[in-house]
């Protein structure tokens, strides 16, 4: 608790030596679309942070039709958008302190009228940035933290207060929401999408990878995860299911590291399985969800990508993570899977997830 306090008190100090040198005043809302001719959008975290902020950038090109629109990516997934046409420009922050002030250097002279800042953790640093690269007349936009409110008016002068929606709505849909009341427009007015531009020759790399699948019902399997412990009754959960209906065809996805693990399921495993040979390629990756008719996975960058060729899917959560709901598919038929509490995805038991499986195909069928 004490540390708690100590930990305030020095942000506090250190806020306000750094409010001496911004001095931002806060900009009412709506912006006039008129005065923004160019924006910056900070999105240099994970390949599903950027997937779920397209929405936003649609809306975004909706509303500011003649304007520039660049990204500051990171090495993770500046890559999912290398051919998207929605952006005029992206750029790539890797973290370090030398990507810092290189980039700082880089883009001060683009001249920004807006920053929108998508990236939910480490505001400090976003804020620093924001300022440094696009100065003190650009509106410099965040979501609102109703505790930390006026310490983050140091850095931003566009705070939008979206706790209403907090865990109500997904990701994609609240940073939609952000540019809407940014600029005082209906939300309801306009129509999300995701949408991933590939193109034929990570088709063609796809279908290698494929080989010789031909089943329309190829059903995949993530088997990586990020921070939480695996979910390891894969083999168990493919004999459930092909016990049941032997139609399906399953096709084990993985990280590269994962790819042996992948292999032992597949062996091992009753009915007709396969390890696909993992791609370093994202977008080869995506090309490979043109042909599933659904998958099972951990709530991953998989979710995202799935979401964006419209693939039903069995998604297992963790209960303890913060926000679950803002990181649900978006768009598309699911059924997901949370643990009780603070246990991780191996807590979770096989007849659930081929319950929940059973009743995804149903619906498919049906629809």
């Amino acid at each position: 608790m004490l540390a708690k306090r100590i930990e305030s008190i020095n942000r506090k100090i250190i806020y306000f030596i750094i409010s001496l040198f911004f001095r931002n005043k806060p900009r009412s809302t709506p912006l006039n679309p008129d005065s923004i001719k160019r924006v910056l959008i900070f999105r240099y975290d994970a390949i599903g942070d950027m997937i779920v902020t397209m929405p936003a950038v649609d809306v975004l090109g909706q509303i500011l039709p003649d304007a520039t629109i660049d990204v500051l990516a990171s090495n993770r997934n500046y890559s999912i958008i290398s051919n998207d046409t929605r952006f005029n420009n992206y750029f790539v922050y890797n973290g370090s302190f030398h990507s810092f002030f290189k980039i700082i250097f880089k883009l001060r002279s683009q001249k920004y009228d807006a920053v929108f800042a998508f990236v939910l953790h480490k505001t400090t640093k976003a804020g620093i940035l924001a300022n440094l690269i696009a100065g003190k007349k650009a509106a410099k936009v965040s979501i609102r933290h109703n505790k930390r409110a006026e310490l983050y008016s140091t850095f931003f002068n566009v705070q939008l207060d979206v706790e209403e929606y907090r865990n109500r709505m997904t990701m994609a849909e609240l940073q939609a929401r952000m540019v809407c009341d940014c600029f005082g427009k209906n939300f309801d007015d306009y129509s999300l999408n995701y949408q991933i531009y590939i193109k034929e020759k990570h088709r063609i790399a796809a279908r290698k990878i494929l080989g010789n699948f031909s089943n329309k019902k190829l059903i995949a399997i993530n088997i990586s995860s990020g921070h939480h412990a695996r979910f390891s009754k894969f083999i168990e959960l493919i004999a459930s299911i092909s016990e049941k209906n032997n139609e399906y065809e399953f096709a084990i996805i993985s990280v590269p590291s994962d790819y042996p693990l992948a292999c032992t399921i597949a062996e091992k495993s009753y009915g007709k399985v396969t390890a696909l040979n993992p791609s370093n390629d994202i977008l080869e990756v995506c090309s490979l969800f043109e042909h599933f008719y659904a998958i099972i996975t951990p709530d991953t960058s998989i979710v995202h990508i799935a979401s964006a060729f419209k693939v039903p899917m069995i998604v297992m959560y963790v209960k303890s993570d913060s926000h679950v709901n803002e990181w649900m598919p978006f768009g598309v038929d699911f059924r997901c899977i949370i643990t009780d509490g603070k246990k991780d995805l191996d807590s979770i038991e096989v007849q659930p997830v081929a319950d929940a499986f059973d009743d995804l195909m149903k619906s498919i069928e049906k629809s």
